[in-house]
């Protein structure tokens, strides 16, 4: 009985921020279509973010849990240090997932009104969505406790032209020939 009531707290905690941030996530949502009534690029915000905007209200009421649940020591410290770990990384993919959507987005917007062709639109919104997720995944493994400066130094030299140390050279006969030195 008495393990009852200390699994109370944590579950209070996370009824009560959740519905909290669910009821700010309404009216933030209910003002963002409002004010951007007039404008459609906003919009499409408001449409981006309902769907992750739901997850963050749930993480936001497990991580009080989470807190909460430590303070009365009801599981052992590396379980919270995990379920926040995993927090952070829902959070993480959430928000990549949804700015990747939002990129997209624009760069749709923005070729309707430029009347680009297909072609040049397809390209720009898979190349922004790659940026965006690429961008992520970095976020995402440096906050797991990776390293990046090593991924980030073998990316920008593989993306850098070599210097070649083979020359051209004319020949005493006018004709071409490579040297290369070791």
């Amino acid at each position: 009985m008495i393990v009852a009531w200390q699994l109370l707290w944590p579950v209070l905690a996370l009824v009560v921020v959740t519905v909290i941030a669910l009821g700010l996530r309404g009216v933030s949502l209910t003002v963002l279509r409002r004010w951007t009534a007039a404008r459609s690029s906003w919009t499409s915000l408001a449409d981006a973010i309902r769907a992750p905007s739901l997850l963050w209200c749930v993480v936001a009421g497990l991580y009080v849990a989470n807190e909460v649940a430590r303070d009365a020591s009801l599981l052992p410290t590396r379980w919270h240090e995990r379920l926040g770990l995993l927090l952070e990384i829902a959070v993480i993919l959430s928000v990549t997932i949804t700015l990747a959507g939002l990129a997209g987005r624009a760069i749709s917007q923005v070729s309707d009104r430029q009347a680009l062709g297909g072609t040049v639109t397809g390209l720009a919104y898979t190349a922004t969505r790659v940026a965006v997720v690429v961008v992520g995944v970095l976020v995402l493994l440096s906050s797991v406790g990776v390293q990046i400066t090593p991924i980030l130094t073998a990316s920008a030299s593989a993306a850098s032209p070599s210097r070649s140390r083979c020359r051209i050279r004319l020949t005493p006969s006018l004709t071409k020939r490579a040297v290369c030195r070791a």
